[in-house]
């Protein structure tokens, strides 16, 4: 998976921000989420970048949307047009797998839907300014 630099210092910002503002540690992290402290340390420090389910893990334990963890405002080149149709980016199908398994009263999934809203919002309101 890639992602870019930019994108992993600012998970790392804002999940010592989370940290820090909640004033605990990597071991009470890694104790309740079952991620490993070592793997905590190189995301805090902005070494490593977590899959959706680690980083799934963090914004339950933390109580935030994944957009306020991550910082990234939308899901880019999730669809990749082929010839024969289209074919969906393997990283956003495992977005879009883990999000359809959740149950409709989820705060995980109507943060999502909140999000997505707001992206069809700013999308259209975009479209009418040109």
């Amino acid at each position: 998976m890639f992602v870019r630099p930019d994108h992993i210092q600012i998970f790392a910002r804002n999940l010592t921000n989370l940290k820090d503002q909640r004033g605990i540690t990597q071991e009470e992290i890694s104790r309740i989420t079952g991620i490993p402290q070592s793997t905590i340390a190189c995301h805090l420090g902005g070494t490593r970048y977590p899959g959706i389910d680690i980083l799934v893990k963090y914004a339950d334990y933390f109580r935030v949307t994944l957009y306020e963890l991550t910082g990234i405002e939308r899901l880019k080149d999730i669809e990749k047009k082929t010839a024969g149709g289209i074919e969906i980016d393997p990283q956003a199908k495992e977005f879009l797998d883990l999000y359809l398994s959740l149950p409709e009263d989820d705060w995980r999934k109507k943060a999502v839907d909140e999000i997505l809203l707001g992206l069809k919002k700013k999308t259209k309101d975009k479209g009418k300014d040109e």
